[in-house]
């Protein structure tokens, strides 16, 4: 057989090929090893899951920067307008993003 695939699974297969008389469908088929394709799929999925768990580490940190660089102006005496273009410039967001930022900090602190 061209592939490698454990025997139960072999079986299986074999049996719907039958049923609907499609070996022809296998027969120039390019070798190729599913046990492997499978090891190397759960090793992207995994790297893929790192990744998102760095991706959602860093937001968190940024949040958390955003939220003390924002009561630390706040404690300086920043008007609100201050706060939200420092926090572009500093941060490089936008004005929609700052503005949402300053009204949930300003709150919390009030």
């Amino acid at each position: 057989m061209k592939l490698n695939v454990p025997e139960e699974e072999t079986e299986e297969l074999v049996g719907r090929v039958r049923e609907r008389e499609m070996g022809q469908l296998f027969a120039d088929m390019e070798k190729m090893d599913i046990q492997e394709e499978r090891r190397k799929t759960l090793e992207a999925e995994k790297k893929l899951q790192e990744a998102a768990d760095k991706v959602q580490a860093t937001e968190e940190k940024l949040q958390k920067a955003l939220k003390l660089m924002t009561n630390m102006y706040m404690d300086a005496g920043l008007t609100k307008v201050e706060i939200k273009n420092k926090l572009q410039e500093e941060f490089g967001i936008s004005l929609k993003e700052s503005d949402e930022i300053v009204k949930r900090y300003w709150q919390e602190k009030q």
